[in-house]
């Protein structure tokens, strides 16, 4: 009793999804990583035909069938597998055959290893592997570019004092304008490089979200637009830096308003997201986090654009700067949070931003 014990424990310590199957296709364990991975509970499957677990994979079963008439094991990557509610998500499947003290086949040990996490990690460090890069370029390209546009821009104002007609003084006032324009976008990008303070405090994100819901109300981008607000009430106070997310907030929202093109709806949820932790140095604790998700009914985004939204100065905007959504990554980066966005099944796309409740 005890070793089963021992066993139940070591099974239910693994971070990788694990089930036992009988020689006859019965399901015999299925470890708490399993349940979690797919969703499902144990006791549904317990005792019950492997058939019934893989009814939406029939490969699982095709490669259980093998494994029990051959003895070997089998490795696969990158499977697709197929939830109960028709989603998909990546794993590598280890299987091998359960042994008998006489080397006789018993059965069947499947192991399902979750790969969203590492994609996430991938895209994360593809994230700052862009950002070391851009680094690297701005401190490079930064007298280039500022030193011609003062040259130019005094050139204009010398030229400005010179000249009597006003017809040629507004030609200089445009130039001396789209200078200082370029100049500042120039000054917004560069800035990114210089360590900035993050000003931690307790703030209500459902606070955050109305005021920028109010700032927006008279904008032209509003009309024929209709907002739901989907509020968890329990929702805590999180650790963060108000400004830099009313900025992250403000960029979602307006992208959200101008892909429905003052037509469709707007709908902010918020709650508390179980499924994803970080875990803190200090204490080796796990930290929770929250989901706010901002989902409108626009046109909807490519996958290969989601993939490029990212990258500096990608826009699908004929006068955006292509920063916005670069900026807003960097800004949930600093708070050890994530930004994903995601194209809707039906119409339109979702921007997820998970934040954690503390920090370390």
């Amino acid at each position: 009793m005890i070793k089963d014990k021992i066993y139940e424990n070591v099974l239910n310590s693994l971070k990788d999804g694990v089930m036992v199957i009988s020689k006859d296709m019965k399901v015999i364990t299925i470890n708490t990583a399993l349940e979690h991975l797919c969703a499902i509970s144990a006791t549904h499957y317990l005792n019950k035909s492997f058939l019934y677990f893989s009814e939406n994979n029939s490969h699982l079963t095709e490669i259980i069938r093998k494994i029990l008439q051959t003895g070997q094991t089998i490795f696969e990557f990158e499977y697709s597998f197929l939830d109960k509610w028709g989603g998909s998500f990546p794993v590598d499947i280890a299987a091998s055959p359960l042994s008998e003290p006489n080397d006789s086949i018993a059965g069947a040990v499947l192991e399902l290893r979750d790969l969203r996490r590492i994609e996430e990690l991938k895209e994360n460090m593809q994230f700052h592997k862009w950002f070391s890069n851009i680094e690297a370029m701005a401190s490079g390209m930064a007298h280039e570019i500022k030193n011609p546009l003062g040259g130019i821009r005094g050139a204009a104002q010398l030229l400005q004092m010179e000249l009597k007609k006003e017809g040629f003084k507004k030609y200089l006032k445009v130039i001396i304008k789209e200078v200082d324009r370029i100049n500042n976008i120039v000054e917004n990008f560069f800035s990114f490089n210089k360590p900035k303070t993050i000003n931690f405090r307790a703030v209500n994100i459902h606070k955050i979200i109305e005021e920028i819901l109010l700032l927006q109300k008279e904008s032209p981008l509003m009309k024929n637009i209709q907002i739901k607000l989907n509020y968890d009430p329990s929702l805590p106070l999180v650790e963060a830096d108000e400004e830099k997310l009313k900025q992250v907030f403000l960029n979602l929202i307006q992208n959200s308003m101008e892909a429905m093109k003052r037509n469709g709806t707007l709908t902010v949820s918020t709650k508390l997201y179980a499924d994803f932790q970080i875990l803190s140095k200090k204490q080796r604790a796990p930290i929770r986090m929250i989901l706010v998700e901002i989902k409108d009914t626009g046109e909807g985004l490519s996958d290969d654009i989601i993939n490029k939204l990212f990258t500096p100065f990608f826009t699908t905007k004929s006068k955006g700067s292509g920063l916005g959504l670069f900026i807003s990554h960097k800004i949930i980066d600093e708070h050890r949070g994530r930004l994903k966005l995601i194209k809707n099944k039906d119409k339109g796309t979702t921007a997820n931003v998970y934040i954690p409740l503390r920090r370390e």
